[in-house]
């Protein structure tokens, strides 16, 4: 049996949380039309929206436990909504040769705190593996460091300052009372060929032609207020939204150094 060289015990989607968002939005919205169709009450109809919603994230979020191991990296999915009978628990494993690519970045939160992203992209299901610096951020660095290792072949590097997690039962392990420290794990991974790392989305050409537009568009509104052309509503959403977010874009694209390994 395997022994697992990192891991990680976070919350998180089960496959990409944008689709996931927009699927629960669209059964939220069809459910609240339904029940609006039939003549239901509209605090049924507002019920059925928050129910279709609910019921997505139920089935797609939930409690994430992985592994990295020699061989690949083993996921064990337990859906939010389990406990009310929606979903099942369900263990993955993705071998290294089904790993293309990854991306390894920081952004904000909606709460304005910066999270840190490691997205595994794959060959199949379930394709992309969102996993998140959100619950533990020390865990998250040890394995970050432990997957990029594998990726590159270089050596992992040993930190005091970045323990382990202290309660995980292994889904591998090479003997029931081996405990998992940085002293069991290989200070030389296998290399694994083929694994590339994509730069972070506001480092892509993509990202800068997006900022230089809203950068254009901002001066281009900042001149229809200067001149009184701008009604109060469209000069609040400019003062308090799109400048702001502008500003963000040109500094992530343009000006800050990323400091991740």
């Amino acid at each position: 049996m395997e022994h697992p060289h990192a891991t990680l015990t976070t919350n998180g989607f089960s496959e990409n949380p944008i689709a996931t968002i927009l699927i629960a939005t669209v059964a939220g919205l069809t459910l609240m039309m339904a029940s609006i169709m039939v003549g239901m009450p509209m605090l049924i109809s507002m019920a059925a929206l928050f129910g279709g919603i609910f019921l997505v994230y139920g089935y797609g979020s939930g409690h994430m436990e992985y592994q990295m191991t020699d061989s690949g990296i083993y996921r064990n999915f337990t859906p939010f909504g389990m406990r009310y009978g929606i979903g099942k628990e369900q263990e993955q494993f993705v071998p290294w040769s089904e790993i293309k690519s990854y991306r390894l970045e920081k952004d904000f939160s909606r709460q304005l705190k910066e999270v840190e992203t490691l997205r595994i992209y794959c060959q199949k299901p379930p394709f992309t593996l969102w996993i998140t610096d959100q619950k533990d951020k020390a865990a998250f660095r040890i394995f970050a460091d432990t997957f990029v290792a594998y990726a590159s072949g270089q050596p992992v590097p040993a930190s005091p300052s970045l323990p382990m997690p202290q309660a995980f039962t292994p889904m591998v392990s090479a003997a029931a009372d081996a405990p998992i420290t940085r002293e069991t794990r290989s200070p030389h991974p296998i290399q694994q060929k083929g694994i590339v790392r994509k730069p972070g989305f506001y480092k892509t050409i993509w990202a800068k032609l997006l900022t230089m537009f809203f950068a254009v568009f901002s001066l281009v509104m900042l001149l229809l207020l200067f001149s009184g052309s701008l009604s109060w509503t469209s000069a609040f959403r400019l003062l308090v939204f799109i400048l702001p977010g502008t500003a963000y874009m040109v500094w992530r694209s343009f000006l800050k150094q990323e400091n991740i390994p």
